[in-house]
């Protein structure tokens, strides 16, 4: 049985990230994530599963459908610079905001639960903050987000 470090070291490696680029994600010193992955007897379960939604994991360590936990001030850098490419969410108070930097055009767009954040990642029927349905458009017409 692996180690929860060595879960999110293989974690890291799978999607080619470094543990200085989680930890800038998750707006922490690297210095506190080391030492925490150097010493796992010491990481809760809920901080274990919080470092593997960042990386893009669920706790089952099964590939988060493609989409990745940022915090609020990364979800901000991204929406600011387009970089990094990928399907991203953040609470924000009561709700949530879903982002999609993966094409040249940028969206993004606020919920009021995960579930339909989620939806909207995934390109699947949902409703916005706001009540409005989003529908995808057939993936032949060549249109991902509405």
């Amino acid at each position: 049985m692996k180690k929860a470090s060595e879960v999110i070291m293989d974690c890291l490696k799978a999607k080619g990230m470094s543990q200085r680029g989680l930890a800038r994600e998750m707006g922490e010193d690297v210095r506190l994530l080391n030492q925490q992955l150097n010493r796992q007897n010491d990481m809760k379960v809920e901080r274990f599963a919080d470092v593997l939604e960042h990386i893009g994991y669920h706790l089952e360590v099964v590939d988060n459908e493609t989409f990745r936990k940022a915090t609020l001030e990364f979800a901000d850098s991204i929406v600011e610079s387009g970089s990094p490419k990928g399907l991203f969410y953040a609470k924000v108070g009561d709700g949530y905001i879903g982002i999609d930097s993966t094409h040249d055009e940028m969206f993004v767009e606020e919920f009021s639960d995960f579930d339909n954040c989620r939806k909207w990642l995934l390109n699947q029927p949902c409703k916005d903050a706001n009540g409005l349905m989003h529908v995808p458009f057939p993936a032949d017409w060549g249109i991902q987000k509405n």
